[in-house]
């Protein structure tokens, strides 16, 4: 290979690995301590700087070091624009949200389930237990404010965070969820 594809290279890789640290917001001295870190001990805040200038050549070894404190793919280090790279964080950070949002509407759904269960443990005790009126009236508000919140189902919230206060899926029929105590705006509305 000739030096001026070499210098090239390097200049690209620098280039990319500068993107990187910059839009982590860390200076060249935070990624020199987290080279140190990992393995790096001689690593400095010139090395990075020689190296997102080009003039310094990166042995294989540090590139992919360099690409593991970064938490990149080596590839992403060797493209020319920022636009690629750009493209390719913009669908790792859309995949990770759908994945995180599955998991939050499995959690969901089994809190569902638990409220569900409580309410008919709450009924049965409201029907065959020895309360007083006070607890009796305490008990049927909270059922009652329990069977308003199951009304809804995982599509109404979804709906509503995506397009708030319009419609993403029409036949989500339902009027907003009451407001919960130490939720929202934390005011107590009192019936807890």
């Amino acid at each position: 290979m000739d030096v001026s594809k070499q210098e090239a290279i390097a200049e690209v890789f620098g280039k990319s690995v500068k993107r990187v640290r910059e839009r982590k917001e860390w200076s060249q001295s935070e990624l020199a301590r987290r080279m140190q870190e990992a393995g790096w001990p001689k690593y400095s805040q010139v090395s990075v700087s020689r190296t997102e200038e080009g003039t310094r050549a990166v042995r294989l070894d540090e590139a992919l070091g360099l690409a593991r404190v970064l938490n990149v793919h080596l590839d992403d280090l060797m493209v020319v624009g920022s636009e690629e790279l750009d493209l390719q964080e913009s669908i790792e950070g859309y995949l990770n949200t759908g994945f995180m949002m599955e998991g939050y509407v499995r959690l969901t759904n089994e809190a569902r389930g638990y409220l569900q269960s409580d309410v008919a443990m709450a009924e049965q005790v409201l029907e065959t237990g020895d309360l007083n009126d006070a607890a009796r009236e305490r008990y049927q508000r909270l059922i009652e404010k329990a069977k308003d919140a199951l009304e809804g189902d995982i599509l109404y919230f979804i709906n509503r965070a995506l397009i708030p206060y319009g419609s993403m899926f029409p036949y989500v029929k339902r009027q907003p969820a009451p407001r919960v105590a130490g939720f929202d705006d934390g005011v107590n509305d009192g019936d807890d």
